[in-house]
């Protein structure tokens, strides 16, 4: 009976709980210096306050490639009070890239939406000799080590990317791994790296500039805002496309109706006209805003697809 009681109150309280919430500021974690990720994050949250009747605060904690943050966020309290905005460098990839991870992607955090899919591209200073796929493995075969990439870290979506289409074509190109992809970029600019692997938001002006030239997507098909610029598959056809999402989730045991709350809100955010115009017209990203139920898979085949190309790239944690 005592035990029948105490569950009875848990989910009363529970209930409770839910039903007021949000009663104050939600903090949103992104585990990324300021740049591209944060920029996405800050599109939608005053969108979701407004649905929430709170303000969402956005707060960077980088470091230990988006493993610091992400593991803040799973330690946190399960009251849906602490977010984070992830990337699937910080749920797929540094799990198994990055020494420092404990947390466990598919255990310790609570679902909330997929919110949309950011593709990747393959960029080169202008100056670079290269206007195609095909030329650049042409260059790297004569050249093998004379070319480098810049990404934002070890175990990032843009690492993993490069990676495959060496592994798949036998090329030699030297991996420069930043903290950032603000610094990444900038070194591309500056001719220090020759070319680069990351979102269309870390990029943008410069491409606009001239500085920088596009010579793919990496995705099965062509952007609708670049339809000049071909897929990597057109080239490469066995080419293994990375996941480059970016979800909401919170610590695992947010109660079921604060998720739904939650999920609600930041679907509604995403639709939302302007957010939608800056998150698919600025952003180059396509919209998703899907359930927990329907992420779930989603996140489950892409983590044990990306902890198979690691070890097959051999890909070593740092």
């Amino acid at each position: 009976m005592i035990c029948l009681a105490a569950a009875l109150a848990a989910t009363a309280a529970a209930t409770v709980s839910a039903q007021s919430f949000p009663s104050k500021p939600i903090r949103l974690v992104v585990p990324f210096p300021p740049g591209p990720i944060d920029v996405l994050a800050r599109i939608y949250a005053p969108k979701m306050s407004e649905e929430l009747g709170q303000a969402v605060i956005v707060e960077n904690r980088p470091g230990a490639g988006s493993a610091l943050g992400t593991e803040f966020v799973a330690r946190s309290a399960p009251d849906g009070y602490t977010l984070l905005h992830c990337s699937t460098s910080a749920l797929l990839m540094a799990p198994f890239t990055v020494k420092a991870v404990t947390y466990n992607a598919l255990k310790d955090f609570s679902l909330i939406s997929q919110m949309m899919e950011t593709p990747y591209y393959l960029l080169l200073n202008s100056a670079v000799p290269i206007n195609s796929v095909q030329e650049l493995i042409d260059f790297a075969k004569r050249n093998p080590g004379k070319l480098s990439y810049a990404t934002s870290g070890v175990g990032s979506a843009g690492h993993m990317e490069v990676e495959a289409l060496k592994s798949i074509l036998g090329i030699d190109i030297v991996h420069v791994p930043y903290k950032g992809m603000a610094p990444a970029i900038q070194d591309v600019i500056a001719g220090r790296v020759e070319m680069a692997s990351m979102v269309y938001l870390g990029f943008g002006a410069m491409l606009a500039s001239g500085k920088l030239k596009l010579i793919a997507v990496t995705d099965f098909t062509r952007h609708k805002s670049f339809p000049a610029v071909p897929s990597i598959t057109e080239t490469v056809p066995n080419f293994r496309r990375i996941p480059t999402w970016q979800a909401l989730v919170g610590p695992a045991g947010i109660p079921r109706a604060v998720v739904m709350r939650l999920n609600s809100a930041i679907v509604k955010a995403l639709n939302m006209p302007e957010v939608r115009a800056k998150i698919e017209g600025e952003a180059k990203s396509v919209i998703i805003g899907n359930t927990p139920e329907e992420f779930a898979p989603v996140l489950k085949a892409d983590y044990e697809h990306v902890g198979r190309l690691v070890k097959e790239l051999g890909i070593k944690a740092e």
